[in-house]
């Protein structure tokens, strides 16, 4: 065999190109007469114009040794062995590295020995032997682990063909996202007796086997996994529960990818007690603000409230028997910015009976799991499940230089009505606009416009449309530099037209006129102060004192006759005085580079002065006049940049005491340890307790608890606690929880790459 030999990490290297391209060499002065060879071995023809006119994309390999042979014509490189495109945007493989590679030209067949790595955009795949074809990509791999980009899951075997640039064919292997040291097992790993594993795409398993350790624990003849860098549809892990309402239940999540800015999401599923449960979820993005997701639950229950005979079953013991085998719940949110000024918001929630959301608060698809998602995507949740009401609301938005304006279309869900033979007044719809308008070029006086249309319609009953107007005259107090002032007056004029809907209903006739008409003065004083105290050489304290008098003037006449619906449609008289005393506090360095200005918090007192009361006169003995209000105070602390206290209360100034109070306060640190409390007081209605805590006990364990205590009845409406452990590729959560009808122990494997793995629940009522 007849060979060429060149050595040195700087002397050993070469440019070619597969079969079926002439090959383009390096021109340094040192290497020009092995290059010459070498294209002459190659092409037939040793000039360099030859070299020069081809743009085909070259291999560049890089070796400690690299050994041309003539017979058969191959190239062999050895030691720390480099072979790569010598262009960013070249084809895949971009780059292989190995102890030992060898070319033959014949075929352009790649064989790397030893150590091998190949990396691609998509991941990176090592092996200790592989057997390539470089033009069409495919070939043969030993002890084989593929790596994908962005994904935790890795796919190992002994024997692998390459059928394609991304498809692989493992003959026995596994899957895991554990590290393992060694030839110890990994804590938990997917076997099978064949896969077929499109990068990209997905990993199809045939007698695949779930393994702890060395412990096989589920057998499963046919399995699909994700083995994407990039979203595609597939089968997300299923969830698997029990509980003594549902029986065994089974939920196989489908994701399907409509296109890079929308997928679907369908959950079929059965309850072994219930029937048959189907889940969908539409996500959508259209930019960066403005976003959609829908999403539908829907349950064929062969059970009712009413029960057995002998045993009816009044879930909640609401006094409301459930009688639908068609239930269902649809909610969604939208938002659709046309300009930074003009905003189109949707919130859809409907539900098929009052109980549906407390039994099916938990799950992939259930209430918790929804309102969390809506909460990150939206920043607004959904209503409490508590609620037996639902509300689809459409609001319609837009701001300008002069004024802003807003439609509203709501539309109440009440799945109580029949039964309670009330039906729900629906908006349809509500429009506000406001603007202030400047009206003479020589004084500070503006016209400000305030107004409001609703038109309230039932089902059936009574339905009225209210318009209200309320233009003002504005205008500043020049009370000096110190003190801010402005005064405002108004004609406030409310026209109702109230008709019947379906039945007529005794005491309207079939339209009927309203009007209310009320004067409205308002004047505003404010001033500003504030002071730095030096705690020590560059930190300092810094108090803003703001006091603000308000004086409020309002006639009203006899409203008894207008409908009432929203509270608005009760205007009293008002002649009182408001005295607000803000004081605000912040810390910080002298250079604010250093170390940022924060505020610490901020302590409010509010209080109002009737005048009316004050002069009225006394109509029976004992009575007496009271004309300040309760005594209003709210106390924010955050004395750290993690902890923050706020306590709001009402006192009394006549000897009836504290009204009400609450009482919230936060805590977390960098272990993420949290505690958040919340302590809510209505005298003689409600004295309510929540606490939720976690606290990371090691590096992997930790431990939450949560509770809703009524403190006026003496009992917990809610409590759970949980056990917590996440190692680096699985985690398991143990968690039982109560109320006050059900009591619950779930148990939760995660595994990182795939999700939920399992879950267990075991409940008693």
């Amino acid at each position: 065999m007849d060979s060429l030999i060149g050595s040195g990490r700087r002397a050993a290297q070469l440019s070619f190109v597969p079969q079926g391209h002439k090959f383009r060499s390096s021109r340094r002065a040192a290497q020009l007469s092995f290059i010459l060879l070498l294209a002459l071995a190659f092409t037939g023809q040793a000039n360099q114009s030859g070299a020069e006119e081809y743009t085909a994309e070259p291999w560049a390999l890089e070796a400690n040794q690299i050994t041309y042979h003539t017979n058969p014509q191959q190239i062999t490189a050895e030691g720390d062995v480099v072979l790569r495109h010598t262009e960013e945007q070249s084809a895949k493989p971009l780059e292989i590295r190995a102890d030992t590679v060898t070319y033959l030209t014949t075929g352009s067949v790649l064989d790397a020995r030893g150590n091998v790595f190949l990396k691609e955009e998509s991941g990176t795949i090592s092996a200790s032997s592989i057997l390539l074809n470089l033009q069409d990509q495919t070939g043969k791999l030993t002890s084989t682990t593929v790596s994908l980009a962005d994904h935790e899951i890795k796919f190992s075997g002994e024997r692998v063909e390459k059928i394609a640039s991304d498809r692989y064919v493992f003959f026995g292997g596994k899957a895991t996202s554990c590290q393992t040291d060694g030839n110890k097992s990994p804590a938990w790993s997917i076997n099978w007796r064949k896969a077929d594993i499109t990068i990209n795409g997905m990993a199809y398993l045939k007698h695949a086997t779930f393994k702890v350790k060395k412990v096989p624990l589920l057998y499963i003849p046919y399995l699909a996994l994700p083995a994407k860098t990039t979203r595609q549809t597939g089968f997300l892990f299923p969830e698997i529960s029990h509980s003594s309402r549902d029986g065994i239940g089974f939920t196989t999540p489908l994701f399907i990818n409509l296109s890079p800015s929308s997928d679907l999401t369908f959950f079929p599923g059965y309850y072994e007690k219930r029937g048959t449960f189907a889940g969908l979820e539409f996500r959508s993005v259209s930019d960066y603000n403005s976003r959609t997701t829908l999403a539908i639950n829907y349950l064929d229950d062969r059970t009712k409230d009413p029960g057995p005979p002998a045993s009816p079953d009044d879930y909640r013991q609401d006094g409301y028997l459930r009688a639908e085998h068609d239930r269902y719940w649809v909610r969604g949110k939208a938002d659709h910015y046309f300009s930074q000024n003009s905003v189109l918001r949707l919130d859809v929630d409907a539900v098929s009976d009052q109980d549906f959301l407390h039994e099916y608060r938990d799950g992939i698809s259930g209430f918790s799991q929804s309102n969390r998602n809506f909460l990150n995507d939206f920043k607004r949740s959904l209503q409490e499940a508590s609620l037996n009401f639902r509300e689809s609301i459409l609001q319609l938005s837009r701001r300008g230089q002069l004024g802003s304006g807003g439609l509203e279309v709501r539309y109440v869900d009440d799945p109580l009505a029949k039964l309670t033979g009330t039906e729900p007044a629906q908006t349809l719809p509500r429009a506000l606009y406001s603007t202030r308008l400047p009206l003479l070029n020589n004084l500070p006086l503006s016209l400000g416009w305030d107004s409001e249309y609703v038109y309230y319609r039932p089902e059936e009953g009574i339905g009225y449309q209210r318009l209200d107007l309320l233009p003002r005259l504005i205008m500043p107090m020049p009370f000096g530099a110190l003190i801010e002032g402005t005064i405002a007056g108004g004609f406030r004029e409310t026209a109702y037209r109230v008709e019947t809907i379906g039945t007529p209903t005794s005491g309207w006739n079939s339209t009927n006129a309203k009007n209310r008409n009320t004067w409205d003065f308002t004047t505003n004083m404010a001033t500003l102060l504030s002071r730095d105290f030096l705690i020590t050489a560059e930190r300092r304290l810094t108090h803003t004192f703001r006091p603000n008098l308000r004086y409020n003037y309002r006639t009203s006449t006899d409203q008894s006759e207008l409908p009432n619906l929203d509270g608005f449609d009760r205007l009293a008289d008002d002649n009182s005085l408001t005295l607000e005393l803000n004081n605000y506090f912040r810390s910080g360095n002298a250079d604010p580079k250093i170390l940022p200005n924060r505020q610490l918090g901020y302590l409010k007192l509010k209080q109002s002065y009737n005048l009316q009361e004050a002069r009225r006169d006394l109509t029976r003995p004992g009575d007496k006049r009271r004309p300040f209000s309760d005594l209003a105070l709210d106390l924010e602390i955050s004395p750290l940049t993690n902890l923050f206290f706020r306590y709001q209360t009402a006192l009394d100034v006549y000897g009836q005491g504290v009204g009400r109070y609450n009482l919230q306060g936060r805590y977390h640190n960098s272990r993420q340890d949290r505690l958040t409390i919340d302590y809510d007081y209505v005298k003689g209605v409600a004295t309510n307790l929540n606490i939720s805590t976690q606290l990371q006990l090691t590096d992997k364990l930790s431990a939450r608890y949560n509770t809703s205590r009524s403190l006026l009845d003496n009992h917990a409406t809610a409590e759970t606690i949980g056990l917590l452990y996440n190692s680096q590729c699985w985690g398991v959560e143990l968690t039982s929880s109560r109320d006050s009808e059900d009591r619950r122990v779930m148990l939760t494997f995660s595994l990182t790459g795939i999700g939920k793995a399992l879950e267990l629940r075991k409940s008693e009522i």
